[in-house]
């Protein structure tokens, strides 16, 4: 069996923390090869993280190191010569961190997508992952979808879910004081419709949405919504968890483009900046909003728990239980007349517990081995993981809620 990693867009942590455990436990049941270009951008490999690997003599390494190298991270400047490339390898099996998923899905073999496994809310707010990854295929961020189920399974999967969501309210309960209290502290009024719109990572590593949607890519995208959404509106904006942790130069363009947009148009787009962590932030906004207003973010999810009517601009598919509208003017008009669709809270709890149980994996769990990695791929759908997967899932929310509860 042979076994190809194609990793155009990994990062210094990913590798590190998140693959290396993977690539060593198919190195021991398989072929390894490794496809990665060379450090750029905070992206690719360094010399010293492949010096790390010299113990591993049976991995062969293809290191992309020609001129053309940076294009890997986004469209390939010669697709055809790297699809011919990796068809020279025959690899039965290919796992890719990669932005670009166009020439990825030209591979031969079975080829699937590791990307980030944690959707919100129910998630520590100090803690920006959890190390969880999940596999996708043949798309990236297909987010929210659930296959049909028995009674049993969903009944099983809502049974795992209510109570984290039930012990999530009580120590998140919301804003104190409520909706009122929480739109004069945001600075947000209370006699127009408010739409959360949470923005996506901006960042020297995020070639997922560089390539998904250019750069500024919030500005460009926010200059839209104002060309379509009503004047009536307010566009509340919330920075991306982890905009605050960004090199100078990324956060200070960062902090002009959203002054820029807070000024384009000072009675239709509001900035917060309080109140709340970087978590909460995002989260009492959607709470106390009237719909929001998506991209590829994962707060989805959290639109959903809250049952907030969800408008998302994407290529990229959405679970039909979220109801999600795809036109401006439709999502608008409808939340307008106050009859906007909204996900159902069984279906949000359901989907959440199969996400854990069936999609999302922890690296470094000793039950996680390769075999069970390609288990994943031949049966995307498999209760047999369920019971081990929502045990895990449950102790890392059993610890949040325990330091979250004493502090």
């Amino acid at each position: 069996m042979r076994i190809l990693f194609y990793l155009p867009a990994v990062t210094q942590n990913w590798l590190n923390n998140l693959l290396t455990p993977i690539i060593r436990r198919a190195a021991r049941a398989a072929e390894v090869h490794v496809v990665v270009p060379v450090s750029w951008r905070d992206t690719g490999i360094t010399a010293d993280q492949l010096r790390q690997w010299i113990d591993w003599p049976q991995i062969r390494w293809h290191i992309l190191d020609g001129p053309d190298h940076p294009s890997f991270r986004m469209v390939p400047a010669a697709p055809d010569e790297l699809v011919d490339f990796v068809a020279a390898i025959e690899a039965d099996y290919i796992f890719c961190r990669s932005a670009d998923i166009v020439t990825p899905q030209r591979f031969p073999g079975k080829v699937r997508f590791l990307m980030e496994g944690d959707y919100p809310p129910l998630l520590g707010d100090n803690r920006p992952h959890t190390d969880r990854v999940m596999l996708t295929g043949p798309s990236i961020f297909d987010h929210a979808e659930l296959p049909p189920l028995s009674p049993g399974q969903r009944n099983r999967l809502i049974g795992h879910t209510a109570p984290l969501w039930e012990a999530f309210q009580r120590i998140e309960p919301g804003y104190p004081g409520g909706r009122e209290a929480y739109l004069q502290s945001a600075g947000l009024p209370m006699d127009r419709p408010i739409i959360a719109v949470p923005l996506e990572a901006e960042s020297r590593t995020n070639f997922f949405e560089h390539l998904n949607w250019g750069s500024p890519q919030n500005e460009a995208f926010i200059y839209r919504l104002l060309e379509e959404c009503d004047r009536d509106c307010v566009l509340a904006l919330t920075p991306h968890p982890l905009a605050g942790i960004q090199p100078p130069d990324i956060l200070n363009r960062t902090v002009a483009s959203l002054r820029r947009l807070a000024e384009f148009a000072p009675d239709r787009v509001r900035v917060l900046v309080k109140p709340g962590n970087a978590r909460q932030l995002t989260r009492w906004l959607i709470q106390y909003s009237d719909g929001a207003i998506l991209r590829d973010s994962k707060t989805i999810a959290t639109a959903a728990f809250y049952g907030k009517p969800i408008l998302r601009l994407s290529q990229f598919a959405t679970g039909a239980w979220v109801g999600a509208y795809d036109d401006i003017r439709t999502f608008m008009h409808d939340v307008q007349a106050g009859r906007a669709r909204t996900a159902a809270q069984e279906d949000a709890l359901a989907w959440f517990a199969f996400h854990h149980a069936n999609n999302a994996f922890v690296p470094h769990e000793a039950d996680q081995t390769f075999e069970r990695l390609l288990e994943r791929v031949e049966h995307p759908m498999n209760p047999d993981f369920w019971e081990a997967s929502l045990r895990c899932h449950g102790r890392d929310f059993a610890n949040w809620f325990a330091t979250s509860a004493a502090a």
